[in-house]
Parts: C-alpha cells; structure tokens; sequence
C-alpha cells in the first residue's frame, strides 16, 4: 500500500475512533444517480470516499476521461479498496479467487475540468448571493442529499439537492453563522435552524420571495414560540445578514 493510500484510510479509521459517525446516516439515505460509478460501490467504499472528500461524485482517472474531463495537475486523491482476485486452477478447473483488497485512487468532481456531466444537477441560473458563499471560502455542489433535507452544511461546503435558492439562503445563512459566531459548534440545533430561517426568509424578501409562511411553520418544529426564538438569536441574525450583504452594501 502507497504511503498516501495509508495516510488517506488511517485518518477515517480515526475518525470513527473519535465517533464522528454522521456520514453514516448521511451515506445510507444517499440517492446516487445511477451514471455515477459509486452507485455501484459497496457502502464501505461509498463511506470511505465520503469521509476523505465529502461527496460521493467521484471517479477513477480514466473514468473521467471516458466523461471528458481531465484531473487536474497536483490533484489529491481519495482511496477506496479494489477487490484482488487472481486466477487458480481448482479440480480441473479456473477459478477467480479473493486474496485480498487493494486501494484504489479516484478523484472528487472538483479535482476536474472539462466538459459537464449529462446530469450535472447544477441549475443554469444561480441563485442571488451564490458569489457570496465564494467569497466565505465556501464550496457549493449540487448533488443528492438525504430524503430527509433538501440541503446541508459542514465541512466548508453546501451540498444542495434543489435549485430553490431560499435552500441556497439557508445553507448560506448556516456558513455566515460559523464564520461570525465563535461559539457556533456548541449552540443547539434549534437556535441555528433559527438563525439559518429567519435569515434565508429575510433574504428572500429582498429578492421578491415570500416564504413567511412556510418560516414560521419550520420554526415551529424548534420552537412553540418562534416570535421569542427570532428575538432570542437576534443579534446573531443581525452578524449574519451584515456579512451576507456587505458587498451588496458596497455597491
């Protein structure tokens, strides 16, 4: 095994050593297109490809050769593991045999270039404010997520399964969150759903979208007082709306 190949698979074993178990669930409600070659991977590689580069479009070098595109010079590989059979000759007859596993280096989707997938679920038109996750440092795919969201946030990317942008403005406000509240990794899950939807509603009303309604429904699963929730996180909202819009201050 290749000093990398053991680097890349020691730093997930360490990652289930220090219970970071969430790519699991993650992994399991993953609908994958079919046309992508992890569709075909067992659940373990689907889990070790994810776990070293948070996406599961991905494929071996000539693999994107075969789809147009070329990895791109000084890319780093992730590594999941090949079956090793080898050819024996059992009561008169050949056989394949299983004598072990091999890794395997593939590439994320964003170590290529060239031309896009037929079913590149990236929609023609941008959403308002995509520029800004850009200028956060922040990755953004569209790709399959869980049936249970229709977007995410963590690990410096948003993965979004849906060309709603009030999804985008969400996943954004989730990104500002982090990027201006030291204590983010700490607050309950109810108090950045809260910032999160109350800024992608305050969003989308500057864009001409009226998404009250289905707002407060959200909060409610938080909350039985959304009012005082908003209240509560207020001056967190305040943090992330300023950084979203400064360029749009600017200008």
């Amino acid at each position: 095994m290749s000093p990398n190949a053991e680097k890349a698979i020691q730093e997930v074993i360490e990652k289930f050593q220090t219970g970071h178990l969430a790519a699991i669930v993650q992994i399991a409600r993953f609908q994958i297109p079919e046309s992508w070659p992890a569709s075909k991977w067992s659940f373990g590689n689907k889990l070790l490809a994810y776990l070293q580069s948070h996406t599961l479009n991905i494929r071996g070098y000539r693999q994107w050769q075969e789809v147009k595109r070329q990895v791109q010079k000084g890319a780093h590989s992730v590594y999941i593991y090949s079956p090793h059979m080898v050819k024996k000759e059992k009561d008169g007859e050949e056989q394949r045999i299983l004598i072990g596993f091999l890794p395997i280096a593939v590439f994320p989707i964003e170590t290529t270039e060239g031309a896009p997938l037929p079913d590149d679920m990236t929609p023609r038109e941008l959403p308002p404010l995509f520029d800004v996750a850009t200028r956060l440092g922040i990755a953004v795919q569209y790709q399959p997520v869980g049936p249970d969201r229709l977007g995410d946030f963590g690990h410096g990317e948003i993965n979004l399964g849906t060309d709603d942008p009030r999804v985008f403005w969400h996943e954004l406000a989730h990104a500002a969150h982090a990027a201006t509240d030291a204590e983010y990794q700490t607050r309950t899950s109810a108090y950045k759903e809260t910032v999160a939807e109350f800024t992608a509603c305050v969003l989308a009303n500057l864009y001409g979208y009226d998404y009250t309604g289905t707002t407060w429904e959200y909060l409610k699963m938080f909350s039985p007082d959304p009012l005082k929730a908003i209240m509560k996180a207020g001056q967190h909202i305040d943090h992330v709306l300023n950084l979203i819009l400064a360029e749009e201050v600017q200008q």
